[in-house]
């Protein structure tokens, strides 16, 4: 009587929800992925193909997308993209300045909102983690970013609500 994911994001075998993690950070190919998504396609995007059951029409949902490598004040230090990954990482180059941190979240939010086959998203990660520096929060929970700003990302209408 409820729905079963049987791997969150990782080899399907038998599952009422169809999960995928995805961190890219390239938002050309991130959307190149998620066009093959829909109902009637086997072969839509699935991870571990040699391994994982095809998609069967299930609710598609990217249960784990982001993880957008963000420290201000390494940033700012910072003397080229992939400066101090000892220091800190995350996933992709490391944004340049808290606008491209905005306008990377708030497209890569929109390639699974603008698919009427997406059936939901979540961002992560909700802190940084030690030197996992991804969150939307700082290690201490201290805000990173304007939540207006990621409110207005995450809440757009999503084309499968249509």
């Amino acid at each position: 009587t409820r729905p079963v994911n049987d791997a969150s994001g990782y080899v399907h075998v038998r599952t009422d929800i169809y999960t995928v993690h995805d961190y890219e950070q390239q938002i050309d190919v991130f959307e190149k992925k998620y066009e093959t998504v829909s109902p009637d396609n086997a072969d839509s995007h699935r991870q571990h193909e040699d391994l994982s059951v095809p998609y069967a029409g299930q609710p598609y949902v990217v249960d784990e997308y982001g993880g957008t490598w963000w420290n201000e004040d390494e940033a700012k230090k910072a003397k080229a993209q992939d400066a101090d990954r000892e220091g800190s990482w995350g996933y992709g180059k490391r944004p340049t300045d808290i606008e491209e941190v905005y306008d990377r979240i708030g497209k890569l939010t929109r390639v699974l909102t603008d698919n009427p086959n997406i059936a939901g998203y979540t961002y992560t990660q909700l802190t940084d983690v030690e030197q996992e520096q991804n969150g939307i929060y700082h290690y201490d929970r201290s805000p990173k970013f304007d939540a207006d700003r990621l409110k207005k990302a995450f809440e757009a209408s999503a084309a499968i609500e249509e």
